[in-house]
This record gives C-alpha cells, sequence and structure tokens, in this order.
C-alpha cells in the first residue's frame, strides 16, 4: 500500500512537470521573439544615426544634350556659318568678330544749384572820330551801311551818332567807316561778362523755385499772420526775379549788338589837318618854320 502511494505521487508529479514544460514552451517562444525585435530596433536606430552623420553628397543633375538629331542640326549651323564668315588669303576661315555692344547713353544729374553752361559772352564798344570832307554825305553813308548790316540807330547829334550794328559785322563796319576819311581818335573795347551772366542766370532759377515753394505755403497757412508774411516774402522775391531778368536781357542784347559812337569832323581841301590828338605838346614845335633857318632867304 506504501508503495503504490509513492508510486501514484511519482506519476502526478511526471505529469505535472510534462505540463509546466508545455505551458512555459509557448511562453518562452513570444518573449524570445520580444528581445530579438528589440535588438534590431537598437540597430535600426544606430544605424539611422549613423546615416545622418555620414548622408552621401547628392548625385549630379544630368543635363541632357540632346539626341543625334540635335548634334546634327548644331554640326549643320556651324558648318553653314563658316561658309559664309570671309577667308583669308590662306582660304582658312576667319575667326568671328564679337558683335559691338551698345553703348548706353550717359544719364545727365540736372542740379538747379548747379551753374549752366552757356557759349562765351562778350560786349564789343568802339569810338571813332574821322575828318572827312564832306561830314553830312559821310554820316548819310554811315546811317546807310548801318541799316544795310541789320543795324539800328540809337541816338543822333548833328554830326555824332551812336548805333548798334549786330556784333558777328562789328569789325567790318568799323572798316568801312575807317575808309570814309582820316581816323582822328579810334578807340575799341571788350568786355566778357559770360560769368557774370552765369551767376545771374543761376541765381534767377533758384529764385524762381522759391517763388514755387511760397506759393505752395501760402496755401497752407492757416492764420492772417502766416499769411501776410508769406506774401511780403513772395513779393520780395518777385521784384528780384524782375530785376535779375531786366539785367540779363539788357546783357544779351549788348552781346548781341555791339555799340558804336561815330563823330565825323569837317576837314579843309588843302590836305589832311594834324589831329589835336596827335599833335606835338611843345608851344614852340607849333611855332617853328624852316625859313627861319636860312634867315628868311632861299
Amino acid at each position: 500500500m506504501k508503495h503504490s502511494f509513492w508510486v501514484l505521487a511519482l506519476l502526478l508529479l511526471t505529469m505535472g512537470c510534462a505540463a509546466r514544460k508545455e505551458m512555459s514552451a509557448p511562453m518562452s517562444a513570444p518573449g524570445r521573439e520580444y528581445e530579438r525585435n528589440q535588438h534590431y530596433g537598437r540597430m535600426a536606430a544606430e544605424s539611422t544615426a549613423a546615416s545622418d552623420d555620414y548622408r552621401p553628397a547628392p548625385a549630379p543633375v544630368m543635363v541632357s544634350t540632346g539626341g543625334n538629331a540635335e548634334k546634327k542640326s548644331e554640326y549643320d549651323e556651324e558648318v553653314s556659318s563658316d561658309k559664309n564668315r570671309p577667308t583669308d588669303s590662306s582660304g582658312q576661315v576667319s575667326p568671328p568678330t564679337d558683335p559691338a555692344k551698345p553703348e548706353t547713353p550717359a544719364q545727365p544729374n540736372p542740379s538747379p544749384t548747379v551753374r549752366p553752361s552757356i557759349a562765351r559772352m562778350i560786349i564789343y564798344a568802339a569810338r571813332l572820330v574821322v575828318n572827312v570832307l564832306e561830314p553830312d554825305k559821310s554820316m548819310e553813308a554811315a546811317l546807310a551801311l548801318m541799316t544795310k548790316m541789320g543795324g539800328f540807330l540809337a541816338q543822333r547829334n548833328n554830326l555824332y551818332i551812336e548805333i548798334r550794328v549786330p556784333s558777328a559785322l562789328f569789325f567790318d563796319y568799323v572798316r568801312e567807316v575807317e575808309k570814309m576819311g582820316v581816323v582822328v581818335q579810334r578807340t575799341i573795347s571788350s568786355e566778357d561778362i559770360t560769368e557774370q551772366f552765369a551767376d545771374l542766370t543761376l541765381r534767377l532759377g533758384n529764385l524762381k523755385v522759391m517763388r514755387t515753394r511760397l506759393i505752395a505755403l501760402l496755401e497752407l497757412a492757416r492764420t492772417v499772420e502766416e499769411r501776410l508774411a508769406i506774401e511780403r516774402e513772395l513779393s520780395r522775391v518777385n521784384g528780384e526775379i524782375d530785376a535779375i531778368s531786366g539785367r540779363l536781357r539788357m546783357l544779351q542784347n549788348l552781346v548781341d549788338f555791339a555799340t558804336i559812337q561815330l563823330q565825323f569832323v569837317p576837314r579843309q581841301e588843302g590836305g589832311p589837318v594834324l589831329p589835336e590828338k596827335l599833335a606835338t605838346p611843345v608851344w614852340w614845335v607849333k611855332s617853328f618854320d624852316v625859313s627861319n633857318l636860312f634867315g628868311g632867304q632861299h
């Protein structure tokens, strides 16, 4: 009886171990699978990190140059262009010349404070005193010559006249008048007013700009005092503009027309009279007679 009990206990123990082995076997497989997956996951993460640190360079972009048809057309164009190029004495094609690049015109940079560029402005004037046999006829001839040259009479007093002739014909007129008789006095002067005219022109432009600004401020005036002050300044600026404009017109007229003062002095028929201007200032020379050297004998 006791021996049967131990046999039964051993049998039960054997059956329990077998059952535990069967239950532990399916549980161990998923565990090993889970550990294997975790190991592979760590390896993948390390591989990704390594790939980020050693990222390969981007692949070069391949540019298509076309097929054989395109290459053939390009070759045909080059051959045709070579045929049209000039050849030298040896028969070889001259190298192509680069087309001339169009020049870009310089852009002006206007500034109201820059002095304007103008041509030279010169005022010519002359004073002539001429001894003539017939002063009246000489005067009429001088006036007729003035009209022919496009001049005009500015003043006349008996045998004295002041005329204006175009500056381009100034020296021509003087030469023609000197042929009418004996020149007793001749004074010719010239004055360059280019700088003066340019300064006045610049000042006039600045004043006009100021007047435009004052007119704009006058429209924005809010009080009577402000309006009166702007009007006073505007009146002053207008006065300066008128004065400078008149000065410029006068200078322009003097440049365009030269001034000639002409006087005709009657001359004796016995011969040309020695001009008083050219006579000697020594009194005894004037009264000297050559016949006195020989005691009145000839």
